[in-house]
């Protein structure tokens, strides 16, 4: 390949899709015979409450819901430990999430908008908690 300055700024990436969901996680936790490490594994189904897609370069700003698909359905794998104390335990865990349903809305969804037509989300959490028996 071949480049060169043309004096120009480059552009950054010029979209910005933000997507918030109501999300019911499904889990079981199986714990280790000491009761310190544990796994847990899961399905987290989601629901769309907003899609907003907003662009980095102009500012301008579209509710883009009706063209992002309604539902996601991820799988949840996490480890992590609890420390048990007096009258309560500490836990950490750590877990990583991958959506099995396509959140894109399709062709239309890329011809109007710019919004792939095919993307799912994956992440990582990092979680503390605590523990108090009933």
């Amino acid at each position: 390949g071949v480049a060169f300055d043309v004096g120009l700024p480059d552009p950054r990436d010029s979209l910005d899709l933000v997507l918030d969901y109501l999300r019911i996680p499904l889990m079981a936790r199986f714990l280790a015979p000491k009761q310190v490490w544990f796994v847990n594994g899961g399905l987290d189904l989601g629901f769309l409450l907003n899609a907003q897609l907003k662009d980095v370069n102009a500012g301008a700003q579209v509710d883009v819901a009706d063209e992002i698909g309604e539902f996601d359905l991820a799988m949840i794998l996490g480890v992590g430990f609890q420390i048990p104390l007096k009258s309560f335990a500490l836990t950490l865990e750590g877990r990583y999430a991958q959506s099995v349903l396509n959140a894109g809305g399709g062709s239309s969804a890329e011809a109007t908008y710019g919004v792939p037509a095919r993307f799912r989300s994956s992440g990582f959490e990092l979680r503390a908690g605590m523990l108090v028996p009933l």
